[in-house]
């Protein structure tokens, strides 16, 4: 397979940003680039330098505040500066199960028609978590 794949995490004061890039690294197919979106956030991005060392990792500042607006700032990103062929997006405070990228890829290989694919994504669940029931 040779497209170029992307993902975009759009991220605003997330203690667990580097288990989320960890796991995205952790991949059984690995992503091509990975782009952090920091949405205004004045907390230092804590990455672990060691799980990004030999990985292509982009961190990118958006001031206008938003989960959408830090999104499409990735994907533009993905798109026009690294030509992606195939863009994702995750969580910021969201672990990737290790066959994400293997699925996505697979989805698209066998599915060449379609465009857009979504799925669950669920959140850790720790001291952090906010339920909105």
């Amino acid at each position: 397979m040779s497209e170029r794949l992307a993902i975009v995490v759009p991220t605003y004061r997330e203690p667990n940003l580097s288990d989320t890039i960890e796991a995205i690294y952790d991949q059984t197919l690995p992503a091509h680039d990975v782009i952090v979106v920091n949405n205004d956030s004045e907390d230092e991005l804590v990455i672990n330098p060691e799980v990004v060392a030999d990985n292509s990792l982009h961190i990118i500042n958006e001031f206008k505040k938003g989960t959408g607006t830090a999104s499409n700032t990735g994907f533009r990103y993905a798109i026009d500066i690294l030509n992606a062929d195939i863009v994702c997006r995750t969580d910021a405070d969201t672990v990737p199960n290790k066959k994400w990228v293997e699925s996505i890829l697979g989805y698209f290989a066998t599915h060449t028609e379609k465009q857009i694919l979504t799925g669950p994504n669920p959140p850790i669940r720790d001291e952090f978590f906010r339920s909105y029931d």
